[in-house]
């Protein structure tokens, strides 16, 4: 049961730091530069048996500077040439946040999901240890 509440407290853990990653993702996004990118690839990942998707935008800074990087989400709907809002740092063009609903509820969803597995796993390990 000991392991189990540790597994547990890791998944609490893992909820509470993707919570804080998404808070400070919004910070970004307030004192960000908010542009419209266009989606310049799309790339399938194969790597140790998983697949995966990669999204890379192109966008330009201020200064009209042609910048193109990969976005911090990317999802199988995404075409090459599709607009998206986009937040970047005005000193680290390359470092962007995508700025939609969409990014936004996955990142939440995803806290939300880790933090209930964990809490729920905690209380049955405790529950089994109290016994």
């Amino acid at each position: 049961m000991v392991s189990l509440l540790v597994f547990g407290t890791l998944f609490l853990a893992i909820g509470i730091g993707l919570l804080f990653l998404q808070k400070s993702a919004e910070k970004f996004k307030k004192t960000g530069i908010h542009v419209t990118a266009k989606i310049h690839d799309v790339r399938k990942n194969w790597h140790r048996g998983k697949n995966s998707l990669s999204a890379y935008a192109l966008f330009y800074t201020e200064n009209n500077e042609e910048i193109i990087t990969e976005l911090d989400f990317a999802s199988t709907g995404m075409k090459i040439g599709q607009e998206i809002p986009i937040v970047y740092d005005k000193d680290n063009p390359n470092k962007i946040k995508a700025n939609t609903l969409e990014s936004t509820v996955f990142n939440y969803a995803m806290s939300l999901l880790f933090f209930a597995v964990g809490l729920t796993i905690v209380i049955l390990a405790v529950t089994e240890i109290v016994k």
